[in-house]
Protein backbone atom coordinates (compact mmCIF):
# COMPACT_ATOMS: atom_id res chain seq x y z
CA UNK A 1 0.00 0.00 0.00
CA UNK A 2 2.65 2.52 0.77
CA UNK A 3 4.60 2.21 -2.54
CA UNK A 4 1.19 2.85 -4.44
CA UNK A 5 0.69 5.68 -2.29
CA UNK A 6 4.59 6.98 -2.89
CA UNK A 7 4.27 5.90 -6.90
CA UNK A 8 0.94 8.16 -6.72
CA UNK A 9 2.89 10.64 -5.16
CA UNK A 10 5.47 11.06 -7.10
CA UNK A 11 3.60 11.00 -10.72
CA UNK A 12 1.48 13.78 -8.67
CA UNK A 13 4.57 15.54 -8.33
CA UNK A 14 6.36 15.02 -11.87
CA UNK A 15 3.20 15.99 -13.49
CA UNK A 16 3.24 19.08 -11.87
CA UNK A 17 6.46 20.24 -12.63
CA UNK A 18 5.53 19.12 -16.63
CA UNK A 19 2.68 22.04 -16.23
CA UNK A 20 5.10 24.09 -14.42
CA UNK A 21 7.61 23.87 -17.21
CA UNK A 22 5.06 24.35 -19.80
CA UNK A 23 3.37 27.52 -17.94
CA UNK A 24 7.23 28.43 -17.90
CA UNK A 25 7.59 28.17 -21.84
CA UNK A 26 3.89 29.70 -23.00
CA UNK A 27 5.44 33.13 -20.63
CA UNK A 28 8.82 32.94 -22.36
CA UNK A 29 7.34 32.64 -25.67
CA UNK A 30 5.51 35.93 -25.39
CA UNK A 31 8.05 37.84 -24.19
CA UNK A 32 9.47 40.43 -26.45
CA UNK A 33 7.14 39.17 -29.39
CA UNK A 34 5.58 42.34 -31.60
CA UNK A 35 3.94 40.94 -34.32
CA UNK A 36 2.02 43.03 -37.35
CA UNK A 37 -1.25 41.58 -38.15
CA UNK A 38 -2.75 42.66 -41.23
CA UNK A 39 -6.72 41.90 -42.16
CA UNK A 40 -7.59 41.66 -45.60
CA UNK A 41 -9.23 39.41 -48.61
CA UNK A 42 -6.31 38.71 -50.83
CA UNK A 43 -7.59 36.22 -54.09
CA UNK A 44 -3.99 34.91 -54.88
CA UNK A 45 -1.64 32.91 -53.55
CA UNK A 46 0.85 35.59 -52.42
CA UNK A 47 4.02 36.22 -50.61
CA UNK A 48 3.89 39.45 -47.90
CA UNK A 49 6.69 40.73 -46.26
CA UNK A 50 7.03 43.05 -43.49
CA UNK A 51 10.84 44.91 -43.62
CA UNK A 52 11.57 47.50 -40.60
CA UNK A 53 14.25 49.11 -38.71
CA UNK A 54 15.17 50.22 -35.52
CA UNK A 55 15.97 53.75 -34.04
CA UNK A 56 19.34 54.88 -35.24
CA UNK A 57 18.70 53.22 -38.87
CA UNK A 58 18.59 55.57 -41.76
CA UNK A 59 16.52 53.73 -43.82
CA UNK A 60 15.36 49.79 -44.29
CA UNK A 61 17.57 47.13 -45.24
CA UNK A 62 17.25 44.34 -47.22
CA UNK A 63 18.20 41.87 -44.32
CA UNK A 64 15.64 42.92 -41.59
CA UNK A 65 12.22 41.68 -42.90
CA UNK A 66 9.79 38.86 -42.18
CA UNK A 67 7.79 37.22 -44.80
CA UNK A 68 4.68 34.93 -44.83
CA UNK A 69 3.18 33.02 -47.83
CA UNK A 70 -0.46 34.09 -48.25
CA UNK A 71 -3.47 31.86 -49.65
CA UNK A 72 -5.49 33.29 -52.37
CA UNK A 73 -9.11 33.05 -50.74
CA UNK A 74 -12.71 34.66 -51.17
CA UNK A 75 -12.58 35.71 -47.19
CA UNK A 76 -10.85 37.92 -45.01
CA UNK A 77 -7.99 36.74 -43.14
CA UNK A 78 -5.27 37.66 -40.62
CA UNK A 79 -1.71 37.33 -41.84
CA UNK A 80 0.33 37.52 -39.22
CA UNK A 81 3.92 38.80 -39.40
CA UNK A 82 6.48 37.40 -36.05
CA UNK A 83 9.05 40.21 -35.57
CA UNK A 84 11.94 38.94 -34.28
CA UNK A 85 12.69 39.44 -30.30
CA UNK A 86 13.60 42.25 -28.54
CA UNK A 87 13.05 44.49 -32.07
CA UNK A 88 11.07 47.23 -31.49
CA UNK A 89 10.53 49.08 -35.08
CA UNK A 90 10.43 52.84 -35.76
CA UNK A 91 9.04 52.37 -38.98
CA UNK A 92 7.78 49.58 -41.13
CA UNK A 93 7.53 49.09 -44.40
CA UNK A 94 4.60 46.43 -45.64
CA UNK A 95 4.85 44.62 -48.91
CA UNK A 96 1.49 43.88 -50.75
CA UNK A 97 2.99 40.79 -53.03
CA UNK A 98 5.31 39.11 -55.16
CA UNK A 99 3.10 38.20 -58.29
CA UNK A 100 2.24 41.13 -60.89
CA UNK A 101 -1.20 39.48 -61.24
CA UNK A 102 -2.40 40.27 -57.80
CA UNK A 103 -5.98 40.67 -58.01
CA UNK A 104 -7.28 43.85 -55.81
CA UNK A 105 -7.21 43.36 -52.19
CA UNK A 106 -9.16 44.08 -50.18
CA UNK A 107 -7.82 45.58 -46.48
CA UNK A 108 -9.50 46.11 -43.18
CA UNK A 109 -6.95 46.39 -40.26
CA UNK A 110 -3.36 46.82 -40.12
CA UNK A 111 -2.96 45.96 -36.21
CA UNK A 112 0.64 45.95 -33.52
CA UNK A 113 0.93 43.21 -31.00
CA UNK A 114 3.01 42.69 -27.84
CA UNK A 115 2.19 39.86 -26.24
CA UNK A 116 -1.61 40.60 -24.58
CA UNK A 117 -1.87 44.54 -25.69
CA UNK A 118 -2.74 45.13 -29.26
CA UNK A 119 -3.01 48.63 -31.10
CA UNK A 120 -5.78 48.69 -33.92
CA UNK A 121 -4.70 51.98 -36.81
CA UNK A 122 -8.24 53.32 -37.15
CA UNK A 123 -8.99 54.30 -40.76
CA UNK A 124 -8.05 57.65 -40.90
CA UNK A 125 -4.35 57.00 -39.13
CA UNK A 126 -4.27 54.12 -42.10
CA UNK A 127 -5.10 57.11 -44.94
CA UNK A 128 -2.39 59.53 -42.62
CA UNK A 129 0.10 57.23 -41.59
CA UNK A 130 1.01 54.86 -44.06
CA UNK A 131 2.41 55.98 -47.59
CA UNK A 132 1.40 53.63 -50.67
CA UNK A 133 4.86 53.32 -53.17
CA UNK A 134 3.77 54.65 -56.52
CA UNK A 135 3.36 50.78 -57.13
CA UNK A 136 -0.07 51.11 -55.52
CA UNK A 137 -3.05 52.26 -55.80
CA UNK A 138 -5.00 52.62 -52.96
CA UNK A 139 -8.69 53.97 -52.74
CA UNK A 140 -9.13 55.58 -49.78
CA UNK A 141 -13.29 55.28 -49.15
CA UNK A 142 -13.05 51.56 -50.04
CA UNK A 143 -9.44 50.89 -48.78
CA UNK A 144 -8.82 48.59 -52.25
CA UNK A 145 -5.07 48.01 -53.11
CA UNK A 146 -4.11 47.86 -56.32
CA UNK A 147 -0.93 46.69 -57.46
CA UNK A 148 0.79 47.87 -60.40
CA UNK A 149 4.24 46.97 -62.72
CA UNK A 150 5.72 50.34 -63.80
CA UNK A 151 8.45 50.51 -66.27
CA UNK A 152 9.14 46.23 -65.92
CA UNK A 153 9.48 47.33 -61.77
CA UNK A 154 7.23 45.73 -59.87
CA UNK A 155 7.00 47.00 -55.83
CA UNK A 156 3.63 47.17 -53.98
CA UNK A 157 4.33 48.67 -50.45
CA UNK A 158 2.80 51.14 -47.52
CA UNK A 159 5.41 52.25 -45.12
CA UNK A 160 4.78 54.30 -42.19
CA UNK A 161 5.82 57.10 -40.60
CA UNK A 162 7.74 57.13 -37.23
CA UNK A 163 5.64 54.23 -34.49
CA UNK A 164 7.38 55.35 -31.44
CA UNK A 165 4.54 56.54 -29.72
CA UNK A 166 2.63 53.17 -30.61
CA UNK A 167 5.78 50.81 -29.73
CA UNK A 168 6.42 52.43 -26.52
CA UNK A 169 2.46 52.09 -25.31
CA UNK A 170 2.34 48.64 -26.21
CA UNK A 171 5.69 47.74 -24.00
CA UNK A 172 4.30 49.46 -21.12
CA UNK A 173 3.27 47.13 -18.11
Amino acid sequence: MKNILLITLLILLASCGKEKRKEIEEINEKENKLKVVINAKVLENDVFEVYFYESGDETFNSKDYVFTKVEGMGENQNIVFNIPDNIYPERLRLDFGKIKTQKPIELNTIKLVFNSKEYIFDKEEIINEFKPSRFIDFDKESFVIKTKEIKGRYDPYFYTKKLNNIINYLLED
